[in-house]
């Protein structure tokens, strides 16, 4: 019998709407005639947060899910960028919400991003416990592994 992960369904949720309410903070409270420099930096931003999400998305292949909870033929994915990162897709959200703030100039929006990465980090630590319970050696890779940000090691 299946069990259902009701709190990753809320942590999903919850990342759902911090992202609707980061777009919409910066859709709503932008200020479209603000410095240019500072919109192109934005977009520079939010540009480089499509090379997490693809790499992450390549690596991860059919172990793809929206949910914390790991599917049924879950296999831990430690090659690629994941040799380095937990949480790509993540990072790649962080950074378009980032890029997006910035872009729109938008300080409701950056709250919104603080609040975004709280919910992603508590969503991360939820997902984590899930994994280790599946796989024996998840903590030693964490360990070793950046959660948000690349930790380099020798």
């Amino acid at each position: 019998m299946k069990t259902v992960d009701y709190l990753g369904f809320a942590w999903t949720a919850a990342q759902c709407l911090g992202l609707a309410a980061v777009l919409g903070a910066g859709w709503h409270y932008g200020r479209p005639d603000g410095a240019a420099w500072i919109s192109i930096a934005g977009g520079v931003i939010m540009t480089l947060s499509l090379l997490p999400a693809i790499l992450g998305l390549r690596d991860l292949g059919t172990n793809l899910s929206p949910w914390p909870q790991p599917h049924a033929t879950n296999e831990l994915v430690t090659h690629g960028i994941y040799r380095r990162l937990r949480h790509p897709l993540y990072l790649s959200l962080i950074l378009l919400a980032v890029g997006w703030a910035i872009w729109r100039q938008s300080w409701p929006s950056l709250l919104a991003t603080a609040i975004l990465l709280f919910i992603l980090r508590r969503k991360a630590a939820h997902e984590e416990r899930l994994l280790g319970r599946r796989h024996a050696y998840y903590s030693a890779y964490a360990q070793t592994t950046g959660c948000f940000w690349p930790r380099w090691r020798a």
